[in-house]
């Protein structure tokens, strides 16, 4: 059986890890910790200009356009930032998690945009000082990305252990389905950008197509359900899957209905939110646990059991497309590896033991 499952693997391996790769911007847990390896790398080559810089005047001199690159990025920053937070302005609205509204309410306090913007003006003049205040981003970004997170779900977090595992041609539908939705929450906020500038009769067949592309997604998830249920045993053995992907198609039935009113706005980016967070809010995973049974102690175990979903896990995942610059001081926190859904990851497991035996 680990045979056959490795062998499905190897077909959908690249085609898993292209998507994987592209949902950096999926969940707000995995935004804001986006955002703060952002700013720890920027105060990486902040540092880096002044390290070249010092007591040299001609590199001084040449190192300006870099820190104006610096600058733009900062700024950049600033409106990646606006964006998360009207997205959970409008998951708030909807779903009113009160540790939403808390982070929401932090930020503000704190004009975290209006900060980021001006630390674009003061990279350009005050170096040193920008470090700190990048590092200082980076980490209260990380914060809040976990502050997000309810761990113990209060004893309701969706979704159990299966009883066995997804075919991985299915969690490749999935993840394409996830990668849709995201798409199309950012192709929703455009239309809404632009919807000022539209007559009404440009504007509507916008939003309408947005809808169709809404129902086409829902579709291809009532789909992927019924994929599931006729598995050997499948309404027994991912009788939580099945209910999740019901509850997320209802949720896409919602979106489509608002987009076609047409309505752009903050109802529609708040469904399509839920949708996407949903998707990868179906399991209690032990977060530094590894496999269930392939290898002889892959990843340190994972035994216990715990009322972690999903969500917490899928923000702290680094981007394997990403360079990561490796410094003296390293975050603490949001810096460990992909953390994947636990129906696959035994076979994962037994997948890179096998790799590690033929190097060996």
């Amino acid at each position: 059986a680990q045979k056959d499952l490795v062998a499905e693997f190897d077909k959908v391996a690249d085609e898993l890890n292209k998507v994987l790769a592209n949902l950096e911007g999926s969940t707000l847990v995995k935004r804001l910790k986006a955002a703060s390896r952002k700013q720890y790398l920027i105060a990486g080559k902040i540092s880096d200009q002044v390290d070249a810089a010092f007591g040299n005047p001609q590199a001084a001199d040449k190192a300006k356009p870099a820190f104006d690159e610096l600058s733009e990025l900062e700024v950049k920053s600033s409106q990646d930032l606006s964006m998360i937070m009207d997205d959970m302005q409008a998951y708030f609205e909807r779903r009113r998690f009160q540790r939403f509204k808390t982070v929401l309410d932090e930020m503000r306090k704190q004009d975290a945009i209006g900060s980021l913007r001006q630390l674009g003006e003061d990279v350009k003049k005050e170096a040193g000082i920008s470090i700190a205040q990048s590092e200082f981003w980076s980490d209260t970004f990380d914060r809040w990305a976990d502050d997000l997170v309810d761990p113990a779900c209060s004893g309701q977090c969706p979704g159990g252990k299966s009883k066995a595992s997804l075919p991985p041609s299915v969690i490749l539908e999935a993840m394409q389905i996830l990668e849709a939705e995201v798409n199309l929450r950012e192709e929703t906020r455009v239309a809404e950008q632009a919807k000022p500038a539209l007559k009404a009769e440009q504007y509507k067949p916008r939003a309408e197509k947005l809808s169709t592309s809404q129902k086409g997604i829902a579709e291809r998830l009532g789909k992927l359900t019924t994929r599931v249920r006729e598995l050997p045993e499948g309404a027994a053995n991912f009788g939580d899957e099945i209910a999740l992907f019901e509850q997320v198609e209802q949720i896409m039935d919602e979106a489509t209905g608002i987009l076609a009113r047409p309505d752009t706005g903050s109802q529609a980016i708040a469904a399509e939110t839920e949708a996407i967070e949903l998707l990868l809010k179906s399991k209690k995973i032990n977060p530094k646990g590894g496999g269930g049974g392939g290898g002889s102690n892959p990843g340190g175990g994972g035994n216990g059991e715990t009322e972690d979903a999903a969500i917490a896990l899928i923000g702290s995942g680094l981007n394997e497309k990403e360079v990561r610059e490796e410094r003296e001081v390293m975050q603490a926190t949001g810096a460990t590896g992909n953390n994947l859904p636990e129906e696959f990851r035994t076979g994962l497991d037994e997948y890179f033991n096998r790799l590690e035996r033929g190097a060996d």
